[in-house]
């Protein structure tokens, strides 16, 4: 190649040269005899972020003589000059570039031009956390391509980020990362899965719920439930047998009847922690065979475990437990009561409007408001 060769792509080698000879001879080429449409973000790019201030002035005539005038007027409404001196990172830069993305939603070449300094600051290591979580917190779909790039660099931001935009691409990178040696990345892209809820990650999810580090099997459990896939649940009654608060949660939330006796076991025979997941789970999947072990857990030493099942009994909605929560409204503690007369609302029994009544001059504001309500879904007036 010769600087005296005009073909078109030795003007495309030019404008992307790391040589500032080769790049100013590209935009005298390009002034003067034109640009294909294609070369136009090459040269915006060069224009609003090249650190040469010459280059910069040279891109700028050359951008102004060939762009169509809808592009300049965008760029001229959207872009600004001190952009430059702003940090990446900071949100002052992040709200300058929104409108520029916004104007070129549908040119993706112009668009990526924004964020052009966040992706090159995606390869500097003292800025690439930062720099991932920007990009992420812009949440715009052209850096999903970056970011699977850092990721896969080891950049837990980036799986977080990528979590956050939401985009399918980046499922089968994130479940590669569930084998990445560092354990906040395995818990990153465990969370990014979550949030992007997608069947391929089921079985590589499953998988980790054998990791060697608790926080990522604790993250994986809590996923495998939001994405409610039911090849997940003889897995999950495995690790609830193993203690796994978690597994228990998710289980209700996929809400498969087959977890309901592993449930009342853990919530008989497990911890505070495992007892008061189960309560939960047991009251999301609602199958009647969980009442009379919750009426149990309304006696059960730890608070939290007594109003989670209060709260259980009232979605459940079984009479049975009328008598039992009538009792609990004179529980000890307030969250007990509180959660005890909502549930009595619920249920609807005439039975507990008397003991409701009496709640209503109950030392605590929140049970007196519950007791009120309860008593209006019964039919009785309050003042």
């Amino acid at each position: 190649m010769t600087k005296n060769d005009t073909s078109p792509e030795n003007l495309r080698k030019f404008l992307e040269s790391d040589d500032p000879a080769l790049v100013q001879m590209g935009l005298s080429m390009a002034k003067g005899m034109g640009v294909a449409e294609e070369q136009l973000p090459t040269i915006l790019r060069l224009y609003m972020w090249n650190d040469n201030k010459t280059i910069r002035a040279a891109a700028k005539s050359v951008f102004t003589k060939h762009a169509p005038n809808d592009v300049k007027t965008k760029v001229k409404e959207n872009w600004k000059a001190s952009y430059r001196t702003l940090t990446v990172t900071e949100d002052e830069f992040k709200e300058a570039v929104r409108p520029f993305l916004e104007a070129f939603k549908s040119q993706d070449d112009f668009a990526l031009i924004a964020l052009e300094s966040l992706i090159k600051a995606l390869g500097d290591k003292e800025r690439s956390v930062c720099t991932a979580k920007a990009l992420g917190e812009i949440g715009d779909k052209r850096a999903v391509k970056p970011l699977i790039k850092a990721l896969g660099k080891g950049n837990s931001s980036a799986a977080r980020s990528l979590g956050k935009i939401g985009d399918k691409r980046a499922v089968e990178p994130l479940i590669k990362s569930l084998e990445d040696k560092t354990w906040s990345v395995r818990k990153s892209a465990v969370k990014a899965l979550g949030n992007i809820v997608d069947k391929r990650a089921v079985e590589p999810l499953i998988k980790a719920l054998g990791d060697r580090n608790k926080n990522v099997r604790y993250n994986a459990a809590k996923v495998l439930g939001k994405i409610g896939d039911k090849r997940a649940v003889e897995l999950l009654i495995k690790f609830l047998g193993k203690g796994n608060s978690s597994a228990a949660i998710s289980l209700g939330w996929i809400g498969d009847k087959r977890a309901v006796e592993p449930l009342i076991k853990a919530l008989e025979e497990g911890g505070a922690e495992v007892s008061y997941s189960a309560v939960i789970a047991l009251g999301d999947i609602g199958d009647k065979r969980a009442v009379e072990p919750l009426i149990k857990a309304l006696r059960n030493k730890d608070e939290d475990v007594r109003w989670s099942a209060a709260d259980a009994l009232g979605k459940i909605c079984d009479k049975r437990a009328v008598e039992p929560l009538i009792k609990a409204l004179e529980d000890e503690d307030e969250g007990v009561r509180w959660s005890a007369a909502i549930a009595l609302g619920k249920i609807g029994d005439k039975r507990a409007v008397e003991p409701l009544i009496k709640a209503l001059k109950d030392k605590n504001w929140n049970v007196r408001n519950s007791a009120a309500d309860a008593l209006r879904k019964l039919g009785h007036e309050v003042e």
